[in-house]
């Protein structure tokens, strides 16, 4: 018999340092380029504004938010680039109940 593995929590993201991935990409990518163009205290200072920031729209603002922002406001050629689907322009698309 094979033995499934469950995971405890299914919304519990993956975790790094203590840090959601996601947060901590906001903060260390930031901090990188500052390493690396010798411009460590400026990029400190925007890594931890874009951390905070973003810690506070995911707070605010449902998951897909972003997403659909951009859905309704980029062209959608770039949308079906950037994310590599293809979903037809904003204008033509409805909902149905």
């Amino acid at each position: 018999m094979m033995k499934k593995r469950f995971y405890k929590y299914l919304d519990n993201p993956k975790m790094l340092m203590g840090m959601a991935l996601t947060d901590l990409l906001s903060l260390a990518i930031p901090l990188y380029m500052g390493i690396c163009l010798k411009k460590f205290i400026l990029f400190a200072l925007i890594g931890g504004s874009l951390f905070m920031m973003r810690r506070k729209v995911a707070r605010a603002l449902p998951k897909y938010y972003l997403i659909g922002l951009i859905y309704w406001h980029l062209p959608t050629t770039v949308f079906n680039r950037m994310f590599k689907v293809a979903l037809p322009p904003s204008h033509k698309r409805f909902y149905l109940r």
